[in-house]
């Protein structure tokens, strides 16, 4: 007899159990999707100022008026070069050109280089400067720049030349 006893509440026991674990398992789970749409991106920035040379005081071991020609001289500014970074997540290719403007008439050669060595005349119909394609962040661009006399006759004025890029994919 205390079997029978035993095994209703043993029972009652295993099913309170069952039902307060099923409780716990009951518990229920939401979500929802997150969707990120990252846009292809090519983008340049140029850094600020201006590159100067004063002939007047030139640099170190420049001597204007200079001795023979070709002289050759680099900017007594601050700032000795420019720096572009291009940043890309762009799947293909790029090209980024360079071109200059001179504000009036001809004025003395600006020639540049991405290395100090091996100097390109600025030309206005436009360069390429480098390419490239994916960046994986930005990448700076170092462009050199000196000026170049040639024996032609400059002089009492003040020469301006714009400098431009452009930023194209390929």
């Amino acid at each position: 007899m205390v079997k029978r006893r035993l095994f209703p509440q043993l029972a009652g026991i295993l099913f309170l159990l069952v039902l307060g674990s099923s409780v716990i398992s009951a518990q229920l789970s939401q979500g929802h999707l997150i969707k990120v749409e990252v846009p292809e991106v090519l983008h340049m920035e140029v850094g600020e100022g201006e590159i100067a040379f004063n002939l007047s005081t030139p640099n170190a071991g420049e001597q204007y008026p200079p001795v023979s020609y070709p002289a050759y001289y680099t900017p007594t500014s601050d700032r000795k070069y420019a720096s572009i970074k291009v940043y890309s997540n762009y799947a293909q290719d790029w090209m980024l050109m360079i071109y200059g403007q001179a504000d009036f008439g001809a004025a003395p050669t600006i020639e540049w280089s991405l290395n100090g060595e091996e100097w390109y005349p600025l030309e206005a119909g436009g360069q390429m400067l480098t390419k490239g394609g994916f960046t994986s962040g930005w990448s700076e661009i170092k462009v050199y720049y000196r000026l170049v006399i040639d024996g032609s006759e400059y002089g009492g004025e003040e020469y301006k030349v714009n400098v431009f890029y452009n930023l194209t994919a390929m």
